[in-house]
Order: structure tokens, then sequence, then C-alpha cells
């Protein structure tokens, strides 16, 4: 099970790979593990994160799971100065929303919904 968490989750090497995989996550959502290397609570949602990576379906079609050290200075990411994990959503390039803090529920609900807000845009056209 982690082999398969380590492939669902790209580990963000620059700026420059991020903007890569902006890019190329046409319309799926992108969901980022925002953190600093040394911050301890930010290593304690490390495998929730890659939990709900796995237990979605069809996720490698439906969505883009990401981790970024905050430490590469990619513009579109701010440092908010805090150690606490922070995990940002972006759906065509732009964030579409922000979970601050170790609260796996709440990040849980907002992969959720903006899933399901996705699928019924992606019905309409």
């Amino acid at each position: 099970m982690i082999a398969i968490a380590m492939d669902l989750v790209t580990k963000v090497r620059d700026a420059e790979h991020w903007t890569q995989v902006l890019e190329s996550s046409d319309k799926k959502l992108v969901v980022v593990d925002v953190h600093k290397d040394w911050c301890g609570s930010c290593k304690i949602m490390e495998p929730t994160y890659k939990r709900i990576a796995t237990e979605i379906d069809h996720a490698e079609r439906r969505l883009v799971f990401a981790t970024l050290n905050v430490g590469l200075n990619v513009d579109e990411i701010e440092d908010t100065g805090g150690c606490k994990p922070r995990f940002l959503f972006f759906r065509d390039r732009k964030q579409v929303a922000d979970v601050e803090g170790a609260n796996a529920p709440l990040l849980e609900q907002q992969i959720k919904e903006h899933l399901s807000s996705a699928e019924n845009d992606d019905d309409e056209i």
C-alpha cells in the first residue's frame, strides 16, 4: 500500500517542476501538501495524506496529489511563516481552497467537495 501511495503523491523538486505539475494536471484537482521538512506536525499528517490518496476511487484519473517543501520558493505558494500543515487545492492553475492545520476530517471533506463540484461542472459541458 505504501508503494501505491508514493506513486500517487508527486514530490515537487523545484519551481519549474511545480509549473509542470499544474500544467499537466488538465482538469484534475491538484491537492498539494505544503510543508517544512523539519516541522513535526507536518510529518504527522504525511501518512494520512498518503492514505487519502489511496482511498479515492480512480484517484489517478481525477486528481493529482503533490508535496512541496515551502523552502523551494514557488511563486504561487506563500510561506505563511508558521509550522503547521497546509494543503492547497488548485483547479485550472487557480487556487480554489486552503486547509490549514492537522485537520484530517476537513482535508477529506474539502477533497470530496471539490471533486464532486468538478464532476458536476464536467457534466454541464
